[in-house]
């Protein structure tokens, strides 16, 4: 994977962070046209809110990642490689929803398939498979008769592997 785009330190001084804002961001910056405005918009393709700042070739700007500045006009340039929302809603860009998710990221993502439950696809008729963290020391892939069965387990499973980080099955 890529490394993210270092933050410039010109951009954090011209943007201020607002909960009130949409985007958490507001420009700062007078005689430009944007003071007082909600900076950035939504990446149509990914979800997240990113900023589009000095775009001129030379100057090696573009767009950042709205929760990524935030990040920064909190705790400094030094930006983790990987954020993660807690609440797992890309637009909420508040500082309380933003933690290091370094090394833990993956275990936070959604269901990417159409499985009812993370971790859990059926195999055939009536046998269900659970697939937890099988990539770590301590993952486990196990058979169950039912899709609830195999969702719990993956539950166990994901907080004992992944903790706080672990996003887990809602069972009702």
């Amino acid at each position: 994977m890529k490394p993210p785009k270092p933050i410039p330190q010109s951009l954090l001084d011209e943007v201020v962070y607002d909960e009130e804002s949409p985007s958490c961001l507001y420009w700062v910056r007078t005689g430009s046209g944007r003071t007082s405005r909600v900076a950035g918009g939504i990446q149509p393709r990914k979800g997240y809110y990113v900023v589009s700042y000095n775009r001129c070739h030379t100057t090696g700007g573009g767009y950042y990642y709205v929760h990524r500045v935030i990040w920064a006009v909190h705790y400094g340039l030094n930006v983790p490689s990987q954020l993660d929302h807690i609440n797992q809603n890309k637009l909420n860009n508040r500082i309380t929803n933003l933690r290091d998710g370094t090394g833990h990221n993956p275990a936070n993502r959604k269901n990417w398939t159409n499985n009812k439950y993370k971790g859990v696809r059926e195999v055939r008729p009536g046998r269900y498979r659970m697939s937890c963290g099988k990539h770590l020391e301590g993952g486990v892939e196990k058979l169950y008769d039912t899709e609830i069965e195999a969702a719990l387990a993956y539950n166990e499973a994901a907080l004992r592997l992944y903790g706080e980080f672990a996003y887990l099955n809602i069972i009702n």
